[in-house]
């Protein structure tokens, strides 16, 4: 098996789940009344996108979350896990229900990362405030441009939030000349800590209500997937 085997055998089973499910995501059960849609945080390799997931996990109510399912790799891990959105207010007298994932972000993961990207809903864009990864940030965001595009679909249509990580870093990167690269299309923007905990419910309730608004654009124009 390829190193990037225990990844795609992981989430081809869950996609496998989302079609038995509904076939697109977001998802809509009449029974419970809920929208399920889908979040992934997409950034360089090491960027902090597992440990965003795993602080928000466990800064998460534990009746409003399921377990956190992980895959472990050479270089990286990939996260998943289900949060229930209960303050989000409702579309269309559904309740938002959320899942979580993560993408690697090593180049030999690309057909990983395209296989969790399908039918995303919104994204996170981690970015390293570290000087040295500046590079490594921008080929993130030229691979997040070319993943989406081999699915027909851009990042200008795609409810997304810049998160700028490490802002711990001693010689970590202004904000603005970060915000400027990396953030042209003037998404919001949150700073971060990942590790310290510090911005990771502010990136959560950003995405998620990006997510939301988008929701409801959807149904107002009378979109047969919503």
């Amino acid at each position: 098996m390829t190193k990037a085997g225990g990844h795609v055998s992981l989430f081809r089973a869950e996609h496998r789940r989302t079609a038995r499910l509904g076939g697109h995501l977001p998802r809509i059960n009449p029974r419970t009344s809920e929208i399920t849609c889908k979040v992934v945080y997409y950034g360089a390799g090491n960027s902090g996108k597992t440990t965003n997931l795993i602080q928000l996990h466990s800064l998460s109510d534990a009746e409003a979350r399921t377990s956190l399912v992980g895959v472990s790799a050479e270089a990286e891990r990939s996260v998943f896990f289900e949060y229930f959105a209960a303050d989000l207010g409702r579309v269309a007298n559904y309740r938002l229900r959320a899942e979580f994932y993560t993408v690697p972000g090593q180049a030999y993961f690309t057909s990983t990362r395209r296989l969790i990207l399908d039918q995303v809903d919104g994204i996170v864009f981690v970015v390293d405030s570290d000087p040295m990864r500046f590079r490594d940030n921008e080929r993130s965001l030229d691979d997040l441009r070319n993943d989406l595009g081999s699915y027909g679909r851009s990042v200008e249509e795609v409810p997304l939030v810049v998160q700028l990580n490490k802002r711990d870093l001693v010689d970590a990167m202004p904000e603005a000349e970060l915000a400027r690269h990396f953030n042209p299309l003037g998404r919001p923007v949150r700073p971060a800590s990942a590790r310290q905990g510090d911005g990771v419910e502010a990136t959560r309730d950003a995405i998620l209500a990006s997510v939301f608004e988008d929701l409801k654009r959807r149904v107002q124009r009378g979109r047969p997937n919503v």
